[in-house]
């Protein structure tokens, strides 16, 4: 964990967060790294990290998801320019799932534009379980028509056009469309440029 956005989100005293630091470092549970743009800590072992998660409540946990992502919107937009997704995980962590969604694109979009279609995949999967949770059924049909979209570019470039993972998508785009169309009985403009890419994608 990085030490500035430790003090940013905590609502502990700068003084305080070092005592602990310090105790924890004592005891060997973390291990401090030094960095010219600033401290970063580590847990020495993943199961130390995951002890000291279990051990929060889940309002607790909620709560500091929730600081960490306001802080870095708030008090370090380039590092969230660079990686929305910190942004995403942390709002997904907060249960706010709508902007952890979003966040989720600006972050596909910014592999999609470094060719790191893996990744993409990858991340557009925890995307998908967050739309899942969205509040409304119209919600998560809308989110998940976006994630189709940023995710176009990553399956014609891997996919070859025709390649059965290509072909469920586009199946998946219809079954979509005519989901959002009996729910809102009207199209609105995503639903509208949706379709026109749908059928475009069958030629």
């Amino acid at each position: 964990f990085d030490y500035e956005l430790l003090i940013k989100s905590s609502l502990k005293a700068e003084s305080d967060i070092q005592t602990d630091l310090n105790w924890l470092i004592d005891k060997e549970l973390v291990v401090k790294m030094r960095h010219s743009d600033g401290n970063t800590y580590f847990f020495r072992h993943a199961m130390i990290r995951d002890a000291a998660h279990d051990r929060m409540s889940d309002k607790n946990s909620k709560d500091v998801h929730f600081r960490i992502a306001e802080s870095l919107i708030h008090e370090f937009p380039t590092r969230v320019d660079d990686n929305p997704y910190q942004v995403a995980k942390h709002k997904a962590g907060a249960t706010q799932y709508e902007p952890a969604v979003n966040y989720g694109f600006k972050m596909i979009n910014k592999l999609v534009a470094r060719s790191s279609n893996a990744e993409a995949i990858k991340i557009s999967t925890e995307i998908q379980s967050w739309i899942g949770v969205l509040d409304t059924e119209i919600a998560q049909v809308e989110k998940e028509l976006e994630l189709v979209e940023h995710m176009l570019p990553v399956y014609t470039m891997i996919s070859m056009w025709g390649k059965e993972q290509y072909e469920s998508l586009t199946e998946r785009s219809f079954q979509l469309l005519n989901n959002y169309a009996k729910l809102t009985g009207e199209s609105s403009d995503l639903y509208k440029y949706s379709a026109g890419r749908t059928e475009w994608m069958l030629f």
